[in-house]
């Protein structure tokens, strides 16, 4: 019994005076309560008379045990020197050790992210991985938020990843930097850090973090619910970093419980980190690795003409994440006249050990668009004979094929292909190296083929670290035409702001031609007079183009309707080109060039659906779903059958007018 009583007494003893503060001066004061009875009942047994203010004084100040008038003294002094005692240990020695522990507790806690403050206005990142750095040097730099605290809120041990930030960012940008230790989904946590007090959100992820997708799925959810709960009047915006595209894929499409709760509260954005890097360079063309800025050639060069026989060849090494975004990137935006004029298609092609496995789960992710496109399959023995298999579609109206060769980059047979496509007159090549071992992505770029060099094919580079030695590299001008890219530390993407705005401005000119549409037909039906589209779709302009408004259009909209709007923005410079005009210096098309660009555009949508897991509609569906809108509806949403994924000629003529309205207004969009 006395043994399980001293256990819980100094159980309770440890638990409370390694608590918080408070509970560490209640046990001073405690103890101290105690010393001064103690004292007053010592004062009880003194024959000498002492005042309470003398004992008051021999426990605060040990030095004033020195005789006064009044002290009593030989052996009388000993209660004296006994109070001296009991006030140097519990009085004196108690308060400055209860100090120090209360600060040097409160600056381990503050080291490990442990002290909650009160936060308003403040930027929040959900998450601590190599793009951390990056993102905070980027948001430190606009002068907006040079005054904000950002906040940081991370599952991994807090002072190690100060210590890492501190050798990669400046003083002004640690200045109001502040990092907490919890669980990035926690409700909790994420209601301690003033969630709904903030100016905007970026969910990232942990290192080493299992299930980073999920964890950030939940996080958006629980931020969801404490807007919700807290009636923020403002929808927070929230940029959501996925680890892998099949997750992002599915965020883009599906709708979940919380989806429609969260348009109203959050304003977010996704992107994945493989193919925000592979729109960086093959759409933006720009990025800056320490301190320098690399622009990145366009897969078309200086464009490709509806009168030229040239193409553009993407040649991909290795099928990792980062080898797949910047082929289907690729196939978002290289779409050109001459296949309207001459059936020249884009070829992206793959090399890989494993291309035939890797081969088919592409397919199976993408089933609808390969059963429609042109793709072969090539194979080569010890010998160097070869091996083909070639899918050729029914419906053939893709201007994308695809190739995938087994073989490493080193292999004979794969060098001499590289060399083949490089004395090809009529191509544009372009190499993607892409390989998950930085260092074997270096040694590939700098011993391939010399005639890759000296026609100065772009070769990109993936490098995920750091791209030094690249850099380095490219100062010799055998290597002008290798470009790095992919590094994490350089991930944050100032352009997708620009891309954004683009998209958004697409947004707006089609919502807009539909309101006006339905405004026009409604007044032509309470004047008994036929509405005459053709008529309506020619005269059609757009006078101003107010921010609030285009805002309102874009937040109105789903996710995966936003993201086909970011397609269609980022295949806008290639188009420009096309036809001829600079994308910096944008100007009205005419007609001829609104017919060639319109078509164009059709295509490119059409490997956006089926990127997208659509597929056409089958004749019987198409005659019916023309018939019955409902009917068309459920097709498209619950079956993701879309009839217009077909031919242009073949589409009904007010979805060609919608293309014809986009393109008569790209200058504007581009602007």
């Amino acid at each position: 019994m006395i043994r399980r009583l001293w256990k819980t007494l100094k159980l309770g003893f440890d638990r409370s005076f390694s608590g918080a503060s408070w509970k560490q001066i209640t046990w001073l004061f405690g103890i101290l309560a105690l010393v001064l009875g103690f004292s007053l009942w010592i004062k009880s047994y003194c024959t000498a008379e002492l005042h309470d203010m003398r004992i008051l004084e021999l426990l605060l100040d040990p030095g004033s045990f020195v005789l006064q008038d009044g002290d009593p003294l030989g052996y009388e002094r000993l209660p004296l020197l006994a109070l001296t005692f009991l006030g140097a240990i519990f009085f004196t020695g108690g308060l400055i050790s209860v100090v120090s522990n209360i600060l040097t507790g409160r600056i381990a806690r503050f080291r490990q992210g442990e002290i909650r403050y009160r936060f308003d206005g403040h930027i929040v990142l959900l998450g601590a991985n190599d793009t951390a750095a990056g993102l905070i040097r980027e948001l430190h730099a606009e002068p907006e938020n040079r005054r904000r605290d950002i906040v940081l809120l991370t599952q991994s041990d807090a002072e190690a990843l100060r210590r890492k930030l501190h050798a990669e960012l400046s003083p002004a940008e640690e200045r109001r930097l502040i990092i907490l230790h919890g669980q990035r989904d926690s409700r909790e946590e994420l209601e301690k850090i003033h969630i709904h007090r903030a100016d905007r959100v970026f969910v990232l992820s942990d290192d080493g973090e299992l299930e980073h997708d999920s964890v950030s799925i939940n996080a958006l959810v629980q931020i969801s619910a404490i807007l919700g709960a807290a009636h923020r009047r403002d929808p927070l915006p929230c940029h959501l970093s996925f680890e892998y595209q099949s997750s992002f894929q599915v965020f883009q499409l599906a709708d979940f419980e919380e989806a429609e709760r969260m348009k109203s509260r959050i304003h977010f954005s996704a992107t994945n980190f493989h193919e925000n890097w592979a729109q960086r360079v093959l759409v933006s063309g720009c990025c800056n690795c320490n301190g320098r800025d690399i622009l990145y050639p366009p897969l078309d060069r200086d464009g490709i003409r509806a009168q030229s026989d040239r193409y553009v060849h993407l040649i991909v090494v290795g099928m990792s994440r980062m080898g797949v975004a910047m082929g289907v990137t690729a196939a978002h935006i290289a779409h050109y006249p001459n296949f309207v004029t001459q059936g020249i298609r884009t070829r992206i092609t793959f090399i890989d050990p494993d291309a035939e496995r890797e081969m088919n789960f592409l397919k199976g992710r993408y089933e609808p668009l390969f059963r429609l496109s042109h793709h072969t399959l090539r194979k080569f023995d010890a010998a160097g004979s070869e091996t083909t298999n070639v899918h050729t579609p029914q419906e053939d109206f893709l201007d994308v094929e695809w190739e995938f060769v087994a073989g490493g980059i080193e292999s004979p047979h794969v060098r001499k292909l590289l060399k083949d496509w490089t004395a090809d007159e009529k191509a544009l090549p372009t190499l993607a190296i892409c390989g998950n071992s930085a260092p074997e992505n270096v040694a590939a770029a700098l011993y391939l083929p010399q005639p890759l060099y000296d026609r100065q094919v772009p070769i990109f580079v993936y490098q995920k670290e750091t791209a030094t030695i690249l850099e380095i590299a490219r100062r010799s001008s055998r290597y002008r035409s290798v470009y790095p890219f992919g590094m994490m530390c350089e991930s944050y993407d100032a352009t997708l702001k620009q891309r954004i705005r683009k998209a958004k401005r697409i947004n707006y000119v089609y919502n807009h031609f539909t309101d006006a549409k339905k405004a026009a037909k409604k007044a032509a039906d309470e004047l008994n007079e036929k509405f005459d589209f053709k008529t309506f779709a020619a005269g059609f302009e757009i006078a101003d183009w107010p921010d609030d408004k285009i805002d309102q259009y874009w937040n109105d909209q789903s996710l995966a309707f936003q993201w086909s709007n970011i397609y269609a923005a980022n295949a806008i410079p290639a188009k420009l080109r096309s036809l001829g005009i600079d994308p910096c210096r944008p100007h009205p098309l005419d007609g001829q060039e609104v017919e060639t660009a319109a078509r164009v555009e059709h295509n490119r949508w059409n490997v956006e659906r089926l990127l997208m897991g659509y597929r056409p509609a089958t004749t019987a569906e198409r005659e019916r779903a023309n018939a019955d809108d409902e009917y068309n509806e459920m097709l498209k949403k619950k079956y993701f059958i879309h009839i217009n994924i077909a031919p242009y000629g073949e589409i009904p003529e007010e979805t060609k007018e919608n293309d014809r309205i986009l393109t008569r207004f790209l200058y504007r969009v581009e602007q």
